[in-house]
């Protein structure tokens, strides 16, 4: 059966490496493909293209608010420019997801995009690692009973991150005390393989069973 795994955690917790780890093992020791998706690459798309820089530009800008932002101007008539605002990519990105599109199209917009790209799939084993939204696990749940694939979640979590931001693609699943398939205790960068390998074999042997 074709599954689909959620990996949740707050920025810089692991969520990249443990997806790497699962797939790395999934291909040595199964011989199986990964597909992997992401719910936030339209949101990315759009404003790779709004501010006409690259993807990886985008990601790398994201990533190190400290270096890399937007400054919003004001001119005045005869007078000099006036800073309005500064606003890092990471804030960009969360308003336009969710601020500014949603409200449009529905709180499930972005999951029914990335879904539909797991149901064309043709692997098995199938990742999304940005999961951060209830109406994301609603709708891979709704086209799983649908279309025949597991869904699995997974958390990740480091307790020496800093406290996250207060939006709602950080706090949501924690406020409303989502309960995980499975917890990956990341702090302090332990070596985490013999979790990830575990993991995959439970999910082979419920399959299986």
């Amino acid at each position: 059966m074709k599954k689909l795994i959620l990996i949740n955690g707050l920025k810089r917790s692991g969520k990249d490496y443990t997806t790497d780890l699962i797939k790395e093992y999934i291909k040595k020791e199964h011989n199986q493909k990964t597909q992997t998706f992401s719910f936030a690459s339209p949101i990315k798309e759009i404003a790779s293209e709004l501010f006409q820089i690259s993807l990886e530009d985008l990601d790398d800008y994201k990533n190190d608010s400290d270096l890399y932002g937007i400054e919003i101007k004001a001119y005045p008539n005869n007078q000099p420019s006036a800073t309005i605002k500064y606003l890092d990519f990471r804030t960009i990105l969360q308003r336009l997801g969710s601020e500014a599109i949603k409200p449009i199209f529905g709180d499930d917009v972005w999951a029914v995009k990335a879904i539909q790209k797991v149901q064309e799939s043709e692997d098995e084993w199938n990742i999304i690692s940005d999961f951060r939204f209830i109406s994301e696990f609603k709708e891979a749940k709704r086209s799983g009973e649908l279309n025949g694939f597991d869904v699995i979640t997974i958390n990740i979590f480091n307790d020496e991150l800093p406290s996250p931001d207060a939006h709602a693609s950080e706090t949501e699943l924690k406020d409303k005390d989502f309960k995980f398939d499975f917890v990956i205790n990341n702090t302090g960068q332990p070596n985490i393989d013999d979790l990830v390998q575990d993991i995959v074999e439970n999910l082979r042997a419920r399959i299986i069973s």
